[in-house]
């Protein structure tokens, strides 16, 4: 009926609290890949979500500064990717994609 204890509310709020608080954990061997490409390629993460709770993953992760360019988005579509990889580099045809999602990463 639309209504929701205090409690349940209460409840919400604490476990988004604590995965807040929850330390980023990157991939096994992510940094040192990242890190030996940033010496060859112009890298662009692109990543979907919260503009602020992505930018605070990216801080925690420490690995801000191995990418020329970070995009936030709201969706992950050809037209998106086709649009970042114009605006950083010399468009899709000359751009790779790497990622952990067929669906978001992969298929677009």
């Amino acid at each position: 009926g639309g209504e929701v204890p205090g409690s349940i509310i209460g409840e919400i709020l604490a476990a988004g609290r604590e995965m807040l608080r929850h330390p980023i954990e990157t991939l096994p061997h992510a940094r040192e890949t990242v890190e030996k490409l940033a010496g060859s390629y112009h890298l662009v993460l692109i990543t979907k979500g919260d503009l602020f709770d992505q930018e605070r993953k990216l801080a925690q992760s420490g690995m801000g500064d191995l990418f020329d360019a970070v995009e936030i988005v709201s969706d992950k579509s050809a037209a998106t990717y086709a649009r970042i990889f114009s605006r950083h580099g010399d468009g899709p045809q000359k751009s790779m994609m790497v990622g952990n999602s067929l669906k978001s990463d992969v298929v677009p």
